[in-house]
């Protein structure tokens, strides 16, 4: 950060959070932008993976789901997702259970780095037929955990993820 997003005065220099303006005296934080995730699984105990279709990681697998709207709940913005991404409505899974949380570093979004909370659902779906693959989602699929390591993902934490929320489910 070097220039204040006000007045384009330079920021006070070997300042942290938060910045201060040297010209206008605003203060600024910087902080993540919320997402959410969800790990669904079938009866089988397979995890279904959605494939990118837009940038960034274009093609690559990754959990559905995405940012959270201003104002928006979380529980709200979850559901908002799955329903936006898979078709799929709060009565097609179980109720979902918090997993985890990780931070991306730098999520490329048109010319700027916008850094990510990502918090971590998980459930079971109960009839995957419904499944369609909408809005960024080029294609889904189910996969087995012992193959996970055959999967290209857009983030390598998520092989990790996925087994935390399938012992939670599962075991």
């Amino acid at each position: 950060m070097e220039y204040c997003s006000l007045c384009g005065g330079k920021y006070v220099q070997g300042r942290k959070q938060p910045w201060l303006c040297s010209k206008c005296g605003n203060e600024h934080f910087l902080n993540s932008s919320p997402t959410v995730e969800i790990a669904l699984f079938d009866s089988k105990g397979r995890i279904l993976l959605a494939k990118r279709g837009i940038e960034p990681n274009k093609g690559k697998y990754d959990l559905p789901g995405g940012f959270l709207n201003l104002g928006e709940k979380v529980e709200n913005g979850l559901l908002r997702e799955i329903e936006e991404e898979l078709g799929l409505t709060a009565s097609d899974f179980t109720s979902p259970v918090y997993c985890t949380s990780w931070n991306g570093d730098g999520y490329r979004f048109s010319k700027e780095d916008i850094y990510t909370l990502n918090l971590v659902f998980t459930a079971k779906i109960h009839n995957p037929e419904k499944l369609k693959a909408l809005d960024d989602v080029e294609s889904t699929m189910f996969c087995e955990i012992a193959d996970l390591g055959k999967i290209e993902f857009s983030y390598p934490g998520y092989p990790e993820q996925i087994k935390m929320a399938f012992n939670k489910l599962f075991n």
